[in-house]
């Protein structure tokens, strides 16, 4: 059936059961606004029914794969958002091809749009090639009754919530006595077979006790959304159905009225309670308990969103022969037929080093039952199980329970060498690469092994034995930056383009050269690994476990359904503990070698780039010949191969005239120079302004935004406080990445246009403004600050915490506190007693520290009794935080302690700041505060660092304070200098909201809700209230009539209370339809007694303007725009 007030001759609408159809043509030479306002119609026509939009609008957006953005694309865009409609084109497929004068024409503008209530039931969008009814291709899509559930396996196999952890330990005890395995009988083990044996009974005693105990996850389950189980929540459902059923038996008009009423509002505080709901839960979905795994668990969101089909791969003939292929070549095997002289030579030594040093070993380093506490502690609960599918939660149990047994295994496989056949086992997801242009390609997967949890606990152990004898005899090379801690891609980026900036200062010729390993980790050479260790003097029995932990290994995958099995003997596994370690280990030689004075060679994991520079031409393209064969050499003799077609070469300069260089020749092949390359995901050209690499960055946000659109419509819903959370945790820091070296592209006013042009529209939705509303408008009231100032303000924290220097105010350039890459051992740390102190022992030590304007004062007294044997008095300047100076203060004392009185039974250091206690007390010890880490190394056995209350009535308490003031105070040099980086983070942040701010109040947009806020401080407060109703307000675009005047909706823009302009202004002010609403805003605002409430009473006031606004009107907004269309 046509819909006859809706179509005219551009524009088609149909209806069919509950789905509307529409097709529209946007003239490209004609203004785009009647088909918005055609969509805007047909959108409000259909309530809640499903509705699909399908036509040539003329318009391009990246949103939808286009190029580039104009104004008809901005503007169809914002609609869309406007009216929760969204884009069903999934590919970058052009839907417009043809050929003109010999040139190829092609284009993005054939658009399917659909809204929320359906767009979850189409599947299969694609693009026909085999139908030619014009230049424009066709496009088909399937629509389904119920949207398909997404269904993946998992290791996973039972649920360990309400469990009775000591009857399932009972369990596994009594298994283990039936086979008789103790922790005596695990010390005599001598035979590789046993300890498999032993492993393999453990394993078989667990997962019966689990069977016994635990309920097991359906294979493919589906999770019941939380927030319905809101006690409140389902109230109001209840309360909502019972109002319903007494107005269908109403027959009393006034009673009815009131009954609808209530039933109105018993919906809107049921939507309310929802939308705070699912955006409580999408914050937990983010973050967890806290900030740390944000990446990982917003693209664990993300998974399954678009479930890549497996696919028969070219030159195979059945999925059989594709899985195999697949198999070969992510895990090859190592064929000794293949080694060359060299080679043959190293496998001949390692196999000879082996055979003299075998045997049990006698002079291991056993391990301690806190060394195995803390190995487990750090497998992280959320890690996916092995082939055996014990979660962490059991694993860990497990050892707590029977940590004798867990010790004894562990000791075991160290005395022999050994590596449990289970523990070799690695079940193995094959992931598709995002962005390859066709996945028929075993180059376009990812192997990830899934290795038992147990198994994770012994490379652990094997791991920090390995690391720490490296850094105590020969440390990794600080040109490596994977896998390092305390070293990030940012600071690789940041050490890289350092590098190249000193070289072009200093007028030589510079080039980036990038060099790609074909496969490196899972063509990484095991004799070359072991080959290394043995020059290093590794322990003899870490050498001949790793050896053994390389051989005899087996991967399991399933692709397509079809399932293989292969035994490997080279590679690294990815996914283990180990492998990245073991490649560290092999690209550091490459990382030590000179490769001459004007040659920067640095790694991040197997990534390698270099810095070459060079006075003249002809040596610069000498050097990169040089370098590029020598790196090929070192692949040679590692059975690695160097992908010469990947190696990429780019000539940094900002002349308007760059220099010629000469053809760059390596094994008579020439390597062609590029404008641009891509390292560790930041695009560098050869200007290094840095525009490429924002235009692909807008690019992929555009394309995520789209995703997460997707997933948070059919789960969180579209509220304004779920998408302000999603650009904030999501779309934001994909903006920021790397922004520490490409900042300065934001002083383009293009760029800067570029970033308003995609910020805009996500803002809008973000407060469900219109779609005219200013850009400086929506983003004050969301509180998303621009996306360039986000950045800039990114790149100064960063930037500071790289290089450990901050200017403050752009005057003094101090030093940053920020931790190094230093371990403390597994061990008992110092005592530190957070309970207040009762009992105080004759000799003990009190610390106090003190801000004033002039500094930070730092006092401590030693006392023997209530006798004051020694003062130290220190002054740090004000940047500086208390618990830098609370945690300098313990250090100083500990050391006075361990000088003065070093046999001292027991002494106590007081502090009366439970933060910096709190601090010393983390778990992960290698995550705290450098002093921290000096405190908890250097506090000896007979120390004990205690918090006490503050007792103001406590003379030693007032006489220490004033002496800490009297030093704060002091012309004292300073005894620390060093900025924490909240001190850098909370300069930066007021100094880019005073940036803002200058933006605003200069924008020549905005001008309603300037009149309001006059700052964007006082705009953004209204954040968490934001919706449909206040942004009208706020940004005076709505039903007002002055809005309507302005964009040509009404001729009168006068108030029905007589005033000739119905302003937001008039409305707040002076309207005397409003005066009830302003008397009782005004006396509850008189009542409210903190900020917050009367923010929250002021947004309720605009929203019920509004309101009040559309009443009045009638929705005449709506109407005129249909009555002019016809």
């Amino acid at each position: 059936m046509i819909i006859s007030h809706l179509s005219n001759h551009d524009f088609i609408a149909i209806q069919i059961g509950d789905i509307i159809i529409t097709s529209a043509y946007a003239t490209p030479s004609y203004d785009i606004t009647p088909i918005l306002h055609r969509i805007a119609d047909v959108s409000n026509y259909g309530g809640g029914r499903g509705l699909i939009i399908a036509g040539d609008f003329n318009a391009s957006h990246k949103h939808w794969f286009a190029k580039y953005i104009d104004k008809r694309g901005e503007e169809l865009l914002a609609t869309l958002l406007q009216y929760n409609l969204d884009t069903i084109n999934d590919c970058d497929i052009p839907t417009y091809d043809t050929i003109r004068a010999n040139r190829r024409l092609t284009s993005y503008i054939d658009l399917t749009i659909a809204s929320s209530t359906i767009i979850n039931h189409i599947r299969n969008w694609r693009v026909v090639d085999d139908v030619n009814m014009s230049d424009h291709r066709a496009i088909v899509f399937d629509i389904v009754n119920k949207p398909n559930l997404i269904t993946v396996s998992s290791t996973t196999r039972w649920n360990t919530t309400n469990v009775d952890w000591e009857s399932w330990a009972n369990s596994i005890q009594q298994g283990l006595d039936d086979h008789n395995l103790t922790r005596s009988y695990i010390d005599t083990i001598t035979a590789p077979d046993d300890i498999d044996y032993t492993v393999a009974c453990i394993t078989t005693c667990i997962k019966s006790s689990c069977d016994q105990h635990f309920s097991r996850y359906a294979q493919c389950r589906r999770r019941k959304t939380p927030w319905y189980n809101d006690e409140e929540l389902v109230d109001l459902v209840r309360q909502q159905k019972s109002t319903y059923r007494k107005m269908r038996r109403c027959f009393n008009q006034s009673r009815w009225i009131s009954l609808n009423n209530e039933y109105q509002r018993q919906r809107t505080a049921y939507r309310t309670r929802l939308d705070i709901l699912r955006a409580a839960q999408l914050k937990r979905d983010i973050f967890g308990q806290n900030d740390q795994d944000h990446y990982q668990r917003v693209c664990r969101m993300l998974k399954g969103q678009d479930i890549l089909p497996a696919r028969t791969f070219i030159n195979c003939d059945s999925p059989g022969s594709t899985v195999q292929n697949l198999v070969d070549d992510l895990f090859p095997s190592d064929h000794q037929e293949t080694d060359t002289p060299h080679q043959a030579a190293v496998r001949l030594s390692i196999h000879d080093w082996i055979s003299r040093h075998s045997g049990i070993n006698s002079s291991y380093e056993p391990v301690s039952p806190i060394e195995l506490l803390n190995s487990i502690q750090r497998v992280k609960n959320d890690k996916s199980p092995g082939m055996d599918n014990l979660s962490p939660i059991i694993c860990k149990k497990f050892i707590a329970h029977h940590l004798d047994i867990m010790v004894a295994i562990i000791n075991c496989c160290l005395r022999l060498s050994y590596v449990p056949y289970l523990w070799k086992i690695s079940v193995v997801r094959i992931i598709p690469k995002p962005g390859r242009e066709s996945y028929d390609k075993s180059g376009s997967y990812r192997p990830i092994g899934l290795l038992s949890i147990l198994a994770k606990v012994l490379e652990t152990i094997m791991a920090n034995r390995v690391r720490k004898f490296m850094q105590n005899n020969c440390p990794l090379s600080t040109k490596q930056f994977g896998f390092m801690k305390k070293r990030s891609t940012e600071h690789a980026l940041v050490k890289l383009m350092d590098n190249v900036e000193s070289n072009i200062q200093n007028k030589y010729h510079v080039a980036l050269v990038s060099m790609d390993i074909k496969g490196a980790f899972n063509h990484a050479w095991p004799p070359g690994l072991i080959k290394r260790l043995i020059g290093m003097n590794l322990p003899e029995y870490l050498i001949k476990m790793i050896t053994n932990y390389n051989d005899d290994r087996r991967i399991v995958t399933t692709f397509g359904g079809v399932t293989r099995v292969k035994e490997t003997n080279c590679g690294t596994v990815q996914g283990s503990v180990l492998g990245p370690l073991f490649w560290n280990i092999i690209v550091d030689d490459l990382l030590q070698r000179d490769h001459g004075p004007n040659v920067h060679v640095q790694a991040y994991a197997d990534d390698i780039v270099a810095v070459v520079a060079d006075k003249s031409t002809n040596g610069l393209a000498e050097s990169i010949s040089s370098l590029i064969s020598v790196t090929k050499s070192w692949c040679d003799q590692n059975k690695l191969k160097l992908a010469a077609d990947k190696t990429s070469v780019v000539v940094m300069t900002r002349k308007l005239k760059p220099p010629t260089i000469p053809p760059i020749i390596v094994d008579n092949n020439a390597i062609a120079l590029s404008d641009k390359m891509k390292i560790l995901g930041i695009i560098v050209d050869k200007k290094m302004d840095y525009r490429p690499h924002v235009h692909y960055i807008i690019d992929k946000s555009t394309r995520i935004f789209r995703q997460i659109l997707g997933m948070a419509r059919s789960k969180y819903g579209l509220g304004c406080k779920v998408i302000r959370q999603l650009v904030q945790s999501i779309i934001a820091p994909i903006l920021m990445y790397g922004s520490a070296v490409f900042f300065g592209a934001m002083k383009f006013k293009s760029i800067q246009d570029d970033i308003r042009r995609f910020q805009r529209p996500i803002a809008q939705l973000a407060c469900k403004s219109y779609r005219t509303a200013a850009f400086i408008s929506t983003t004050a009231i969301t509180d998303i600050m621009p996306f360039n100032l986000q950045i800039i303000e990114r790149a100064y924290i960063n930037l500071a915490k790289i290089r450990r220097r901050y200017w403050i105010n752009n005057e003094l350039a101090v030093p940053v506190d920020t931790p190094d890459e230093s371990e403390i051992d597994p061990g008992p740390g110092p005592m530190i007693l957070t309970g207040d102190a009762t009992v105080v022992p004759e000799y003990h030590v009190f610390t106090k520290s003190t801000l004033t304007n002039r500094g930070i004062g730092c006092c401590v007294f030693i006392l023997g009794g209530q006798t004051i044997i020694d003062t130290l008095v220190f002054r740090m300047p004000t940047y500086c935080s208390l618990l830098q100076a609370d945690h300098f203060c313990v250090l100083k004392a500990i050391e006075w302690i361990i000088e003065n009185w070093p046999y001292q039974h027991s002494v106590y250091v007081i502090n009366n700041n439970l933060g910096a206690l709190a601090h010393l007390m983390k778990k992960d010890k290698n995550n705290l505060a450098n002093m921290a880490k000096d405190i908890i190394r250097t506090c000896p056995h007979n120390v004990a660092i205690i918090w006490k209350k503050t007792d103001r009535s406590d003379n030693i308490y007032r006489n220490c304070k004033r002496v800490a003031k009297r030093a704060a105070n002091s012309n004292r040099p300073f005894d620390y200098s060093m900025a924490p980086m909240a001190t850098v983070k909370k300069k930066e942040h007021c100094d880019i909201l005073a940036e803002w701010d200058k933006m605003y109040r200069l924008n020549k947009f905005g001008t309603t809700i300037k009149q309001i806020c006059s700052t964007v401080g006082e705009a953004r407060k209204f954040a968490p209230y934001a919706n449909f109703w206040l942004s009208q307000t706020l940004t005076g675009h709505g039903q007002f009539g002055a809005h309507l005047k302005r964009f040509g909706f009404i001729n009168d823009p006068s108030c029905p209370c007589g005033n000739p302009n119905q302003s937001v202004v008039h409305m707040i002010n002076d309207c005397r339809l409003a005066n009830r609403l302003r008397a009782d805003f005004n006396d509850a605002k008189r009542r409210a007694t903190n900020h917050d409430e009367r923010t929250r009473i002021t947004a309720t006031f605009f929203e019920q303007l509004a309101m009040m606004v559309d009443m009045h009107r009638s929705n005449l907004h709506r109407q005129i725009i249909n009555d002019t269309h016809d």
